[in-house]
């Protein structure tokens, strides 16, 4: 529900430029223009020079003059002198590659070795060159080229004056629903969420609304005709593309290290004079400062939830007999989710269930099961707190330790108020409970905490500045822009190790004698590809159409080996790998024949874990006995004895 008291509005107004604002911008202008001239002169005189200390010398020089350029540029922006200081960029540009080849001259001589610019750059892993090449050049590179400002990439979105509407508040407050129906009155819009299934439910229900829209993710997209709307994974956003409304969901992510950069993105530079957007109520500082700090306006609007949320006082909970109609039993692995629907099974409980590696079609089948009362609980990880309102009565966590792609750790509370948030639905359970088998009073604790606002949000530099750089390669060229900010407040890098791993192969295929040559466009667009690259099986498969594209030879189509559930949900990944890679890399195929094929995989795996369930109950990997859902071992304790004692 929306509260009636605004936590805050706050409204910002673009400032006028004056004349005599105008008049300094021309002196500034005129300023570098005379610069330029003597810069110019003492770049092309460094054939004198025969030292790093006298390079890096150039290099404080040219850095000084960057920064004026950018500064009389953004002062000077939609003004014909803008482009004249364009071209004064494109020179220095030029200017950096004399100074670049004259440090390799230097270092040469210095190092009594003849190497090309290749042989050098090849040496890039080599951590003290990494440090003196890039404080003597990309340095310098990243000052003339990267804005100094994240803001000032998205020229479209700073050309005109844009107001943000803030919807702020916890799990089912009805945040996305008011920002939803104001998109649904606009002309043409686009819904920006973080999952392909969120996608896909504002792009049904918006369809089943009478507002024609279309999906667009890195798995698929469908074209609904006479369709203005787009419903959207948020890595989709073009910012070159005008809207009328545009609504970012779970904005809160903008503090997310791998994908943060996203959200960034859609905040600085969608191109819409109106944008809603949902979070978390500790986000909303952060959000702010960045939209002021675009002189854009903004309002912020306060969501209270009508449903109370309990920790029940009652004894511990015990697995299976207090589980109730109603139920969301939570758990932090597929594996315990297949284990703990099984036992459930054994007592006639049938149960939707809701994990990570789950095809978004099979997972909305698994959940209007649960709507429709043919379930009677649902089994899920923590993909359950983000975007799915079902009418759950209880939320009971059966684990409260979770694997974090690093180590094991207990839930924090951001975790536990986003999972919590689902139990209670407004007209249905006007109170929603809280149990868990172990570490109760944390997690009371936990609901009751107040959440530290967020303070960084993570960016990655515009692909079109990355592909400006003269030399370097792609690996240097990210680093080198992403190092340049560093020290930028409010915002942090975001972190790309799976890209660059990526990449790293890539110039390892380049290498191999098979004749393989890829542009730096193709290398950034391939490095960008969205498939789990901690799977081997899709690392492969994304090598190997790597090395198709570059010999333009045609992909080859994905194989299903056996009908187990673990196969399908690995071929339902390579068919999306497979679509994402030809639309990406503008390859020819049969989208229908992808499409129809993995909506037959998602029922065939929807179908075994509505009827078979059961056989996925976790036994010994050598007898075949049944063992307790949480029991940690692979092995019974007698096969155990059996095999390492006797």
């Amino acid at each position: 529900m929306k509260s009636e008291v605004m936590g805050y509005n706050h409204i910002s107004k673009k400032k006028k430029t004056t004349d005599s604002k105008k008049r300094l911008a021309l002196q500034a202008y005129q300023e570098v223009v005379v610069e330029i001239k003597d810069i110019s002169e003492e770049v092309y005189s460094i054939c004198d020079v025969q030292t790093l200390a006298d390079i890096s010398q150039l290099e404080d020089r040219i850095v000084k003059f960057a920064k004026k350029v950018r500064k009389a540029r953004t002062r000077l922006f939609g003004e014909k002198e803008y482009e004249q200081l364009d071209e004064i960029l494109s020179t220095l540009k030029d200017l950096v590659k004399v100074v670049y080849q004259r440090y390799i001259r230097i270092f040469n001589n210095t190092n009594s070795v003849q190497l090309n610019e290749e042989q050098i750059l090849l040496r890039m892993n080599n951590r003290e060159f990494i440090l003196k090449i890039h404080r003597v050049v990309f340095a310098v590179l990243t000052e003339s080229i990267i804005p100094e400002y994240p803001r000032d990439e998205y020229k479209y979105a700073r050309s005109i004056v844009r107001h943000f509407v803030i919807h702020s508040g916890g799990t089912n407050t009805g945040k996305t629903y008011n920002a939803l129906e104001a998109l649904k009155n606009a002309k043409k819009g686009i819904y920006l969420g973080p999952l392909r299934l969120l996608a896909l439910e504002v792009y049904h229900k918006l369809n089943e609304e009478g507002t024609p829209c279309s999906l667009s993710t890195g798995e698929e997209d469908i074209v609904t005709p006479s369709a203005k709307h787009t419903s959207s994974t948020i890595e989709k956003l073009k910012t070159t593309e005008k809207y009328d409304i545009v609504v970012i969901d779970e904005a809160q992510m903008i503090s997310d290290k791998q994908r943060g950069h996203a959200w960034t993105t859609a905040i600085l530079g969608a191109y819409a004079k109106e944008i809603h957007v949902c979070c978390s109520e500790n986000a909303v500082n952060l959000l702010t400062k960045l939209i002021e700090e675009c002189n854009d306006s903004v309002s912020v609007i306060e969501y209270i939830r009508d449903t109370e949320l309990k920790v029940e006082s009652n004894d511990r909970f015990i697995f299976p007999k207090d589980v109730r109609k109603a139920d969301a039993l939570i758990v932090f692995s597929k594996r315990m989710v297949m284990a703990v629907a099984a036992v459930l099974r054994e007592e006639n409980i049938n149960a939707s269930l809701i994990y990570g590696d789950l095809p978004p079609e099979a997972r909305r089948s698994q959940v209007q099961l649960f709507l429709k009362g043919e379930t009677d609980v649902v089994v899920a990880t923590d993909a359950i707190g983000m975007g799915l309102n079902l009418p759950i009565r209880r939320i009971v966590y059966i684990e409260t330790m979770k694997f974090d792609g690093e180590k094991m750790r207990l839930i924090n509370a951001s975790e536990i108020k986003q999972i919590s948030g689902r139990a209670g639905r407004k007209n249905i359970y006007d109170t929603g409970y809280i149990n868990s088998i172990d570490n109760k009073k944390y997690i009371a604790n936990a609901l009751n905490q107040y959440l530290s606002d967020l303070s960084v949000a993570y960016y990655l530099p515009s692909k079109e500045y990355i592909l400006e750089f003269p030399i370097g390669t792609l690996e240097e060229r990210l680093f080198s822009c992403m190092y340049a900010r560093r020290n930028i407040k409010d915002f942090a890098e975001s972190e790309i190790k799976e890209q660059l791993a990526l990449l790293f192969l890539i110039e390892r295929l380049k290498t191999s004698n098979k004749g393989i040559k890829l542009n730096m466009e193709e290398e950034y667009s391939l490095a960008f590809i969205p498939f789990d690259s901690n799977k081997t099986q899709l690392t492969e498969l994304w090598i190997e159409y790597v090395e198709k594209y570059a010999l333009k030879e045609e992909l080859p189509y994905p194989e299903l080996k056996d009908g187990s559930l673990e196969e399908l949900e690995l071929f339902y990944k390579e068919l999306s790998l497979y679509y994402s890679f030809a639309k990406t890399m503008n390859i020819r195929v049969d989208i229908d024949k992808v499409l129809n094929h993995k909506s037959e995989v998602s029922e065939r795996i929807h179908e075994i874990l509505r009827k078979d369930i059961i056989v996925y109950g976790k036994t010994c990997r050598l007898c075949g006995k049944k063992l307790p859902y949480n029991y940690k071992y692979g092995i019974c304790q007698e096969c155990y004895y059996s095999t390492y004692y006797l």
